[in-house]
């Protein structure tokens, strides 16, 4: 309890506050005894006025309206008013607490206290997005959305949500990947940021080509007409033939997104350790092919990922003309 009164006043400190003092607190006693689980306090005088920190024991587990609640039973007569204490709190809770006008402290992190003078003040910079080595399956998407042409104006983390259908978390990952490998640049409009979508597509394959991976996570063999017409993605040497002098593998060859094969298996799909007469191959990727795919086959960059490290020949040399085809 020692160390946390000590980064308080240090916090408080270093805001610019005189004549402050932040000790543990004795009172509060007989508060429901829920409540004691969730908190510690802490008696925190402002010159003349007293307030009560209150330190969250589990801020994986805050919820901003049910503390904002537990607030009304903490205060008491005794107190101007409760400031939450955290040694660390998700963006979207900090957020969260800001819009219902809740006072809250993240030592060295962030500090947002109305009555104190320090609204949105924050005492830290923000760490840029780290570069990595390989793009996450959002990322990759995303970067495939622009490859086939389908992000022709700047886009804000929540077009870039409903645009590959995920989380605004993940929309919000895919952009700070692309800009911390220097893909893209990013515009702030406010406390909005927009994606600016690269012009030379061309050029853009070539700076995203290292970073991107094999979209397949795995291959099983299964029954053909097991798998649903509408689900049936023409991948593998089946695109390539579709695209090329190729001719067609054996058996077809399809790609689904992770949450289909899950229904798939889900209704018993049966998988097969030989193929036969009336199967397919059924390769499960890590993002879903369908919003890039081409009109009868999965995208030519998403094939060409999946099909580079492959030894035949005749595969590279088709892979290499199709390729060839795309830049001009």
């Amino acid at each position: 309890m020692k160390d946390i009164a000590n980064n308080m006043l240090h916090a408080l400190t270093k805001a610019g506050a005189v004549n402050v003092s932040v000790e543990p607190a004795a009172y509060g006693r007989g508060l429901p005894r829920f409540l004691v689980g969730l908190y510690e306090q802490y008696s925190i005088m402002l010159g003349e006025e007293r307030w009560l920190g209150v330190y969250a024991k589990h801020p994986e587990e805050l919820r901003p309206a049910q503390y904002e609640k537990h607030t009304v039973l903490l205060k008491g007569s005794e107190c101007a008013g409760v400031v939450l204490i955290a040694e660390t709190l998700p963006y979207y809770i900090r957020e969260r607490l800001i819009a219902r006008g809740l006072a809250f402290i993240v030592p060295e992190l962030q500090m947002y206290w109305p009555e104190f003078g320090l609204s949105l003040k924050r005492h830290y910079r923000r760490s840029r997005p780290r570069p990595v080595e390989a793009f996450s399956p959002m990322t990759q998407l995303l970067a495939l959305q622009m490859l086939n042409g389908h992000v022709a104006a700047p886009l804000s983390v929540t077009e870039i949500s409903d645009l590959l259908e995920c989380s605004s978390m993940s929309a919000s990952r895919a952009l700070n990947e692309l800009h911390a490998n220097g893909i893209i640049d990013v515009l702030r409009k406010g406390r909005e940021r927009l994606l600016l979508p690269p012009a030379d597509l061309a050029a853009l394959w070539e700076r995203v080509r290292p970073f991107m991976r094999d979209p397949r996570k795995k291959t099983v063999i299964v029954w053909e007409d097991e798998v649903p017409a509408a689900n049936r993605i023409p991948a593998g040497e089946s695109a390539l033939a579709a695209m090329s002098m190729l001719n067609p593998p054996e058996f077809p060859v399809y790609a689904v997104a992770p949450l289909i094969w899950r229904v798939l298996h889900e209704k018993g799909v049966r998988q097969l350790s030989v193929a036969d007469d009336g199967a397919c191959s059924l390769q499960i990727w890590r993002y879903d092919p369908a919003p890039v795919a081409a009109l009868n086959h999965v995208d030519v960059f998403s094939l060409y990922l999946s099909l580079q490290d492959e030894a035949d020949e005749r595969i590279q040399s088709a892979c290499e003309e199709m390729m060839k085809l795309r830049s001009r």
